[in-house]
């Protein structure tokens, strides 16, 4: 019976020890699956910030980018404004040369007229050369006009398509700030045609009392 006992005393303590590894066993198995999920929420976690650090790093740079293309775009565009505005006003001061130009060789040509009259007979013939071409001076200036202002007159015609051409001519002397007695003077007519030219435009263009004309044309 002894033996008995002892043998059964051996056998449950085996069993107790197997039980004992296999609840180690299933205890570590536990932790290691622990571990293993807490190794891959890090991971996830971290996947998750690189992945949102990358996000907000390209949309910084792209933001930056377009902010970069807007600020360079406007200062191109602030500098069309001066180019075209310089090339303006040099335009301007060479048209107001030729009114100088213009009045002067009218002013010599009276004088000669006047000799002309007492005696010299040679001063005839150079009276015949002298001439003031106002049509020439007007296409010249055109031409350089149209050079920096290449959209002006197509978008007066898109706008106002019953423009002749002599309101598109006064168009662009008033744009570029001339007075009525600078264009008279350019144009070679009387300052009362220029402002009923003027009047004339305004109404083609249904302009109010309160509208400034310069202003308007300088929009174009």
């Amino acid at each position: 019976m002894e033996i008995k006992d002892d043998f059964r005393i051996k056998i449950e303590l085996q069993k107790k020890k197997l039980e004992t590894s296999k609840y180690n066993e299933l205890k570590q198995q536990q932790k290691n699956l622990f571990l293993k999920n807490v190794v891959l929420s890090i991971s996830f976690a971290s996947l998750i910030i690189i992945l949102s650090f990358i996000a907000w790093y390209l949309y910084k740079r792209r933001k930056t980018e377009y902010e970069n293309f807007l600020i360079n775009q406007k200062m191109n565009e602030e500098r069309t404004e001066e180019i075209i505005e310089f090339k303006n006003k040099e335009l301007t001061s060479s048209a107001l040369q030729l009114i100088q130009k213009d009045e002067l060789i009218l002013e010599i040509k009276e004088m000669l007229t006047m000799v002309s009259k007492s005696s010299s007979k040679e001063v005839s013939p150079i009276l015949a050369k002298i001439k003031v071409n106002k049509i020439m001076d007007w296409k010249e200036f055109n031409t350089r006009f149209t050079t920096v202002n290449k959209s002006f007159y197509n978008a007066l015609k898109n706008q106002y398509p019953e423009l002749s051409n002599r309101d598109h001519r006064l168009c662009a002397l008033i744009k570029l700030n001339f007075s009525s007695k600078e264009i008279s003077r350019l144009i070679g007519v009387s300052m009362q045609s220029v402002n009923t030219s003027r009047y004339r435009l305004r109404k083609k263009m249904n302009l109010s009392k309160d509208e400034n004309l310069s202003e308007v044309l300088f929009l174009f």
